[in-house]
């Protein structure tokens, strides 16, 4: 399976905890929410300043925590 992510280089991935979900982890300091089994774009936290982003699922795979490191 391939996934096109329009106009977004995925620089990392997390997979959740149950496999259904994973985080791309962009250039632009998002993060985005993907379907591990159908490859499409869920939602998507836009990065705020300059820094890396980065986000991590709630144990039961629920939530998200996202946090960014501003270089400023």
């Amino acid at each position: 399976m391939t996934w096109e992510i329009a106009s977004s280089v995925i620089q990392q991935i997390q997979f959740s905890n149950d496999g259904r979900y994973f985080l791309g982890y962009t250039e632009d300091s998002s993060v985005m929410i993907l379907d591990a089994f159908q490859g499409s774009k869920i939602s998507e936290i836009r990065g705020g300043g300059n820094g890396r982003s980065m986000a991590c699922f709630s144990g039961d795979s629920q939530y998200i925590a996202v946090g960014n490191e501003n270089s400023n």
